[in-house]
């Protein structure tokens, strides 16, 4: 499929343009409709077998005419309204796990690195050296 049919049906299906034309005159063929009562033209690339033609087209047209009629960037969620006694309880059986949570004995014994157990301890800690190429930078 070309890419000026892949341009007009992707403004057939998703924009529900039904009069756009192509007009060839100048260096670059036109696309020119109607869309929202307002007419618009978007300028196309000769047709190229190149794979990205149609993509950029698209966002190109999208960045002109917005998103679709009927399409809802941000619907809105349903809200169930709860009640303060019902949004309390909920607080209380989180708090609960935590005070459970922190209860819980800890068996596993605490491991770190062993220049920060070696500078705990007050034996004096050596770092390690840096790695040094044959050019003397690093």
């Amino acid at each position: 499929m070309s890419y000026h049919r892949q341009v007009l049906d992707y403004l057939h299906d998703t924009y529900g343009v039904n009069d756009a034309k192509i007009t060839h005159g100048g260096s670059h063929p036109k696309l020119i409709f109607t869309y929202n009562n307002k007419r618009c033209h978007v300028t196309l690339q000769r047709d190229d077998d190149r794979p990205t033609l149609f993509s950029m087209k698209r966002q190109d047209i999208r960045r002109l005419l917005g998103p679709p009629l009927g399409e809802d960037l941000f619907p809105e969620q349903p809200t169930q309204k709860r009640s303060l006694d019902e949004m309390t309880a909920e607080l209380q059986a989180k708090a609960g796990d935590l005070d459970r949570i922190a209860s819980l004995p800890t068996t596993a014994p605490l491991v770190a690195p062993r220049e920060i157990g070696q500078a705990l301890k007050g034996s004096p800690v050596k770092p390690a050296a840096p790695s040094v190429g044959s050019s003397g930078l690093l």
